[in-house]
């Protein structure tokens, strides 16, 4: 009878139990408890309340704790679980399928919080949210250094050299030569300006600029030409010179030596000659070799080159060309010299290495020859050209050949008056400086 007691139930139960485990075992969704199940859990779970008479509930548990601890706190009270998590709706006696153990467990839940907090641990696959990422300040700084370094490193590389084989942005000597190639326009005028106080000025821009010119000079702090150098009579070399030599005091005048046929009678070259007469002048021609200026302790020299002999009637092929040697570096002017006085120049073995190079006729293609320009081997070529001139100057030919042979080109009429340093070792160049022209930008 005992026997008879328990064992009915028991079947019962397995029985019961069995058709529940059928039933649901192949489903993701246990409508017994009315929440689907997520995504990934390597244990599925199913459970079933229990259609038999609950037990009764256990009196309450003595209170062992402090009262401190009865007290509910964040700390101590068991989340809920979330939706879509496992949990029962009701409490009581409560099974559940392992697919891992394949056995059937049973709980009998009193407290179905914690119950519940234990399975959502346990089997819940749902995961925590990842907490942002923060960097600190110090390393945003890091980082924002670094690129800007980068950039700068590649924008130094792709710069051009300021300087002539000996690369400087400035030099602390006072005690320096300074050369200027003055923004005249569509002509030539340079401006040579040495420790000791010498002033030397090859040609003298256009008619354009012939008011203007001596202005801009005083404005430098010249009041004297010590060597005031004519390179040929062509009037975008020796329009405003007539008006220099009235307004400022004149030392020397040098100028080249022509044929009776190549003598011009433009009123341009009458003007320089009259008002060479009227402040009682004598003009010194130009031959090569000769030395128009020298200082052996400042190891500074300026030394003609040419004009050559020649009996051709063509005025750019009489230019004087002029090297100045300072120190340990040199420069080259060429005036409106072509190939025929280059070739000339090559042949006479003349010592024509230079870091600085005036391109003849304002960069034409008649000038600055490919022999001519590897015998000069410069670091840096200064073509005086108008800004959008008529002539196409400077000649694509010769940018290109300037670009291939890696030197750094200054150009009047992109970068206005350009000075160029020297200390006898080094040469920094200063671009924009104010143009002679008053209205090169149309802003009169």
């Amino acid at each position: 009878m005992a026997v008879a007691s328990w064992l009915g139930p028991t079947v019962n139960f397995l029985i019961s139990s069995f058709g529940f485990i059928v039933k649901c075992a192949p489903f993701r969704y246990n409508k017994y408890c009315g929440q689907p199940h997520q995504h990934g859990p390597p244990i599925e779970i199913f459970t079933k309340q229990l259609h038999r008479a609950p037990r009764p509930e256990p009196g309450p548990r003595p209170n062992t704790r402090p009262a401190a601890a009865n007290k509910p706190s964040s700390q101590t009270r068991q989340a809920r679980p979330r939706k879509g998590e496992f949990s029962c709706n009701s409490p009581g006696a409560c099974c559940h399928y392992s697919t891992k153990s394949r056995r059937l467990q049973f709980s009998y839940r009193t407290d179905r919080e914690e119950s519940m907090a234990r399975y959502v641990k346990k089997y819940s696959s749902q995961r925590k949210p990842k907490k942002p990422r923060f960097y600190p300040l110090w390393a945003l700084f890091a980082a924002a250094a670094v690129a800007i370094g980068g950039w700068a490193v590649q924008y130094f590389q792709d710069r051009p050299a300021d300087q002539a084989d000996a690369p400087s942005t400035s030099l602390a000597d006072e005690n320096q030569t300074r050369v200027y190639f003055l923004d005249v326009g569509q002509g030539d005028s340079e401006l040579i300006r040495l420790p000791d106080g010498v002033n030397i000025l090859i040609d003298a821009g256009t008619n354009a600029t012939e008011d203007e010119l001596p202005e801009y000079l005083k404005d430098l702090g010249v009041s004297r030409i010590d060597v005031l150098i004519a390179t040929h009579p062509h009037e975008d070399h020796i329009g405003g010179m007539d008006t220099v030599i009235r307004s400022l005091e004149i030392g020397k005048v040098c100028m080249p030596d022509l044929s009776a046929d190549a003598t011009p009678t433009t009123k341009t070259y009458e003007s320089v000659l009259d008002a060479i007469a009227e402040k009682g002048l004598k003009v010194t021609r130009a031959t090569p070799g000769a030395v128009l200026y020298e200082n052996e302790t400042a190891d500074i020299r300026l030394t003609l080159l040419a004009p050559l002999e020649n009996d051709d009637d063509n005025l750019n092929n009489y230019s004087v060309v002029a090297k100045l040697t300072c120190g340990n570096r040199s420069f080259l002017f060429t005036g409106d010299a072509e190939k025929e006085v280059e070739d000339a120049l090559l042949a006479s073995g003349a010592d024509l290495s230079a870091d600085v190079l005036k391109c003849g006729h304002h960069g034409s293609k008649t000038s600055t020859s490919a022999d001519f320009l590897a015998a000069v081997h410069p670091g840096a070529a200064v073509i005086s050209c108008g800004l959008d001139n008529d002539y196409g100057h400077p000649s694509d030919p010769v940018v290109k050949r300037l670009n291939k042979a890696g030197i750094s080109i200054y150009r009047t009429d992109q970068q206005d008056t350009l000075l160029a340093q020297c200390d006898g070792d080094a040469i920094a160049f200063t671009t924009g400086l104010p143009s002679v022209l008053p209205d090169k930008y149309g802003q009169g």
